[in-house]
């Protein structure tokens, strides 16, 4: 999944530091805390691309969160993790956003998911 960096948004709580990780994926160990070893996996990566798809550092930043669907970067939101990956983003539609948007997510993840 891919979702913008917060730039200047106070709002956008997630800037890859471990102390912005959700609070399940930390741990603490001998005083100091860390990423939690079942989770490393899914670390998001920065990326920059251009409006083309290609990378380049002359491009937009995102997260890219490999695999399903486990925080909001925005609002380190977790969806429970047998929800089905359209469930949890249905919400979208309930936050203001467009019932087109939340449809075209949806359709991405079900194909990026192999489900089409």
């Amino acid at each position: 999944m891919d979702t913008p960096v917060g730039g200047n948004d106070p709002d956008y709580a997630f800037t890859g530091e471990v102390e912005t990780y959700p609070e399940d994926w930390r741990e603490e160990r001998n005083g100091i805390e860390r990423l939690r070893a079942n989770r490393k996996g899914r670390l998001p990566a920065q990326v920059t691309v251009r409006p083309d798809g290609l990378y380049s550092p002359d491009g937009v930043s995102f997260w890219f969160i490999p695999g399903k669907f486990g925080f909001c970067p925005c609002c380190l939101d977790q969806p429970h993790p047998s929800m089905r990956e359209r469930s949890k983003l249905a919400g979208l539609s309930g936050e203001g956003r467009s019932s087109a948007t939340t449809h075209l997510v949806s359709t991405a993840l079900e194909w990026m998911n192999g489900e089409l």
